[in-house]
């Protein structure tokens, strides 16, 4: 009777370690595939797309503040890409400042 018992348990222990090897396997390749869903999306299209989807089950507001939480994240990722408008804003932005900052610096130069 010992020698079934103890034969047993390495059986236990070899099913639960496959069980949790095969649980992690179906939770990365479904991470991995919303991933997939996402990837190359700009920000809005990614924003729209999950606020979309969860909407129906947890309200639109529940859905926006989510989205607004995710696709930031997503975005540090690099799994989504920045709007082509805020990027252009940014371009615009810091040649404003290069200008002024010459500007400014010539000022100074020229007072002296």
């Amino acid at each position: 009777m010992e020698n079934e018992g103890s034969k047993r348990h390495p059986f236990r222990f070899l099913f639960k370690l496959l069980f949790f090897s095969g649980l992690v396997y179906l939770v990365g390749r479904f991470v991995a595939r919303q991933k997939e869903e996402y990837a190359g999306l700009t920000e809005t299209e990614a924003h729209t797309k999950l606020t979309d989807k969860i909407s129906s089950k947890v309200g639109s507001d529940t859905a926006t503040e989510i989205a607004d939480q995710v696709i930031p994240k997503l975005k540090e990722m690099g799994v989504v890409k920045p709007d082509p408008m805020e990027e252009a804003a940014n371009d615009m932005a810091d040649a404003a400042r290069d200008l002024v900052d010459a500007v400014e610096e010539k000022a100074e130069n020229g007072n002296d």
